[in-house]
């Protein structure tokens, strides 16, 4: 009788199941022998063994370590149990990666950060993952203007091996960030208002093909695949080097502002949202820190200490005035609820990329009065780890976007509409950091989206300018999963609403920002997403990404 290679795979599975010989460590998996009647637990299986025994790549597998799910950065990411984790260290062995995952049908994932919030989006429970921590080369070319970044570098380390050089390249702000993942998504940089963002600062891809050939891409050799990669996700390929254009950099001024918001109470009093409390035994600890909050914060107004939100968002929306020529401004703005300090609290992270303290091209911003402020000249690694430490790793994370043009009087509405919204989960998630946060897109910024035949967004400088309205929630319990997404959910739909009413809303998705249910090829231009589709159905006519990748990464008709 012949044995298909599926067939076996499967075969040797139930003989291991019998003999109660386990596949991998599932001791905190108890649905694992549930799933192993599923036919593609049996093909994972296969591929990681045909990994494991036919190569020399480090396969994991198996047993999976606990701490490489916990280099994760959200907590529902690491809730995944894959069946294997191989960490290849070059381009040919992610090929044969490719081979495998193909030959057996196994869904897989591709981590390089692992700093993703959408659950599943870089790890796969009971599939494949690809991890590329391995893959962390940043080499220049002899005249320097070239750094070739492999995808599991963190930017802070790239930053801090192109230092010395007097170089940077416009990559991630945050130094944990990893450069495949962020890059991909677009990536926003602290230089993107005056060289573009990251995916327009690549000038080639090294790049493993769905069907495992390994090849170069860029303008000249292949204009499509080129394309489509700059905007299009990992549904091309998995890139294993990307050369990023340098550019001369040496110390930025910036930092991020804090402070605590005027005039709330009379704000909240007036969206009809009174401070309430619960004096219950479990939380009267809680609510009398609130309490006392309160009291300090109206104190505070009384003495007008504080700063006003419209003061904020005024200073945010002159950045964005065509007046506004200077490109080294770069600014963003988060209204937040902070449990800690059982407080409403507002900023911004802003620089400048000159070695030059209050410049008047950040306006307003630097003028606005704080409690906390991190303002300095430094460098770009020290700021990249300074917004590393703003959000706290191992939380379960909840994020949404949405994207509008900039107005005023809007963004003021959705301040109103974050108090409305955020006002029960307060008492029923205590420990949950409350957040919405506000990126600017300038109508230069966009115009450089063109740049070397233009990226896949279909966004056009005419459109601009605009603003990326991100609402994000971090707390401990799965048990609040629920009532968090509805949060989120809710506050959002509320300001595309609202946005749609305004005629300021824009269909655009920041991939980086998304939320794992966004779809985020619906906002692209019609001429963009049939470019794409054609072009994936050039290079992966077998639809062997489409099926196999994580259905939140997935290009596809129905989404177009």
């Amino acid at each position: 009788m012949r044995v298909s290679c599926q067939s076996a795979a499967w075969l040797t599975l139930v003989v291991q199941l019998v003999r109660c010989e386990p596949l991998i460590d599932h001791s905190t998996d108890p649905s694992f022998l549930t799933f192993a009647a599923n036919e593609t637990v049996a093909n994972c299986d296969a591929a990681c063994t045909q990994v494991q025994t036919r190569t020399e790549i480090a396969a994991h597998y198996p047993n999976v370590p606990k701490e490489l799910r916990d280099e994760y950065f959200a907590a529902q990411q690491r809730d995944a149990i894959p069946i294997c984790i191989i960490q290849p260290r070059t381009a040919k062995d992610v090929s044969e990666v490719v081979k495998a995952v193909t030959a057996y049908k196994c869904p897989f994932a591709v981590k390089s950060g692992g700093h993703s919030i959408a659950p599943g989006s870089s790890t796969r429970h009971h599939g494949l993952v690809l991890d590329l921590q391995l893959l962390n080369h940043v080499n220049l070319s002899e005249d320097k203007t070239i750094a070739s970044i492999g995808p599991g570098n963190r930017w802070r380390d790239v930053y801090r091996r192109l230092e010395p050089e007097g170089l940077t390249v416009a990559g991630g702000r945050s130094g944990d960030v990893g450069v495949g993942g962020f890059t991909l998504g677009g990536g926003i940089s602290f230089i993107s208002r005056q060289y573009g963002w990251a995916i327009d600062n690549v000038r080639n891809f090294q790049v493993v093909l769905p069907n495992a050939t390994v090849t170069d891409v860029n303008l000249e050799t292949n204009p499509d695949l080129y394309f489509a990669l700059r905007g299009g996700g990992s549904n091309f390929g998995i890139v294993t080097s990307f050369d990023f254009e340098t550019h001369e950099h040496d110390l930025l001024w910036g930092g991020t502002d804090v402070n605590f918001v005027r005039g709330l109470t009379q704000n909240r009093l007036a969206l009809g949202i009174p401070e309430t409390y619960d004096w219950s035994l479990h939380s009267a600890l809680h609510s009398a820190l609130r309490f006392v909050a309160g009291v300090v914060r109206s104190t505070a107004d009384m003495f007008g200490y504080g700063t006003l939100p419209q003061s904020l968002v005024d200073g945010f929306v002159g950045l964005s005035k065509d007046t506004q020529m200077d490109a080294g401004a770069h600014g963003f703005l988060f209204f937040s609820w902070m449990p800690p300090a059982k407080s409403y609290l507002i900023g911004s992270t802003f620089a400048y990329n000159q070695p030059v303290e209050r410049p008047s091209a950040l306006g307003g911003l630097v003028n606005i009065s704080n409690v906390f402020n991190t303002r300095k000249l430094r460098k770009m690694s020290d700021f990249a780890q300074e917004v590393e430490g703003l959000i706290e790793p191992g939380l379960r994370h909840n994020w949404r976007t949405s994207t509008f043009k900039v107005n005023s009087e809007f963004i003021s509405e959705l301040w109103n509409i974050f108090l409305v919204e955020t006002n029960e989960i307060r008492l029923v998630v205590p420990d949950a950091v409350l957040s919405y946060n506000l990126q600017l897109l300038t109508k230069h910024e966009i115009s450089l989206f063109s740049r070397n035949g233009g990226n896949a967004f279909g966004i056009t400088e005419d459109e601009g300018p605009l603003f990326l309205f991100s609402v994000t929630v971090g707390y401990h319990a799965a048990k609040h999963d629920e009532v968090v997404q509805k949060t989120v959910e809710s506050l959002i739909s509320k300001a595309v609403a609202l946005g749609k009413e305004r005629g300021l809303y824009h269909p655009f998705i920041y991939a980086n920002y998304a939320a794992a249910d966004q779809d985020l090829f619906s906002g692209f231009s019609p001429e963009s997403k049939k470019r794409l589709l054609d072009i994936q159905e050039q290079y992966d006519p077998g639809q062997v990404f489409a099926s196999l990748l994580p259905k939140h990464s997935r290009l596809h008709q129905h989404g177009m």
